[in-house]
């Protein structure tokens, strides 16, 4: 019994493909759309063959998926993609298993929380992909059982301490908290800047004002000068004629 629990463990984890954006995702602008270009930059980590996607984010045909690959003109395959609202990701999971058609497979979207130390703390999405058969096969409390260590061990690797799962409205809050603290700190530099804007100008304004100063002062220099040299030249002129020299 303890092997046969072991093979199917086993079986499950090389069909469940875990990815985790490198970059965090603006959660406030997240949609369905966006996973185009995590798919596209990570098909080959999660073993999907396809060249383009047909996204459908609002309800779709009956013979549709959330997500439909192409591949030479062609749909080659069907994504049902549910979002872990609540942060409960054993409900999403639950939902997906529930109205996975034949032919989809399945993607879990989920925001949480990753830890480097209590400072150090990362929003990311952590996109959990299913092939139809692990979905349609395998127990959910075991498929379940394996994400959670397949996720422990990718934030292991990563370099995290510990993973907490959100609610979306939590995320959605702290997005909101993160730009407000962002948006503080730019008005801040803001002003700083504009401050050194101010003094910069002032030094300006009064270099340009001691300028002007020296300038008044040379020019009145030049005349006193010009004075003396007038007083010489007539100097000069009378001795020139006192002593008859030309």
């Amino acid at each position: 019994m303890l092997g046969e629990t072991r093979f199917i463990q086993e079986t499950i984890r090389k069909l469940i493909k875990i990815i985790v954006p490198k970059h965090p995702i603006d959660i406030g602008k997240f949609t369905v759309r966006l996973l185009k270009d995590i798919l596209l930059e990570h098909k080959d980590e999660l073993g999907l063959d396809f060249d383009d996607i047909i996204i459908h984010p609002g309800p779709q045909p009956r013979e549709s998926a959330d997500i439909e690959l192409i591949k030479g003109n062609k749909i080659t395959g069907k994504i049902n993609v549910k979002t872990a609202v609540s942060g409960d990701l054993k409900v999403a999971l639950r939902r997906l298993v529930d109205t996975i058609k034949a032919g989809e497979s399945g993607i879990i979207i989920i925001t949480s929380l990753f830890y480097k130390n209590r400072e150090d703390v990362e929003a990311k999405m952590i996109i959990i992909y299913m092939p139809e058969e692990l979905l349609k096969y395998y127990k959910t409390s075991d498929i379940y059982d394996v994400i959670l260590e397949k996720i422990e061990e990718k934030i292991t690797k990563e370099g995290y301490k510990k993973v907490e799962f959100l609610a979306l409205n939590e995320a959605l809050e702290l997005e909101r908290t993160k730009l407000s603290v962002e948006a503080k700190e730019e008005a801040s530099e803001a002003k700083k800047l504009a401050e050194e804007a101010r003094d910069e100008a002032k030094k300006a304004r009064e270099e340009a004002s001691e300028g002007k100063k020296l300038a008044k002062e040379a020019k009145d220099e030049i005349k006193e000068v010009r004075k003396i040299v007038e007083k010489l030249d007539k100097k000069l002129d009378k001795l020139f004629d006192k002593f008859n020299i030309r």
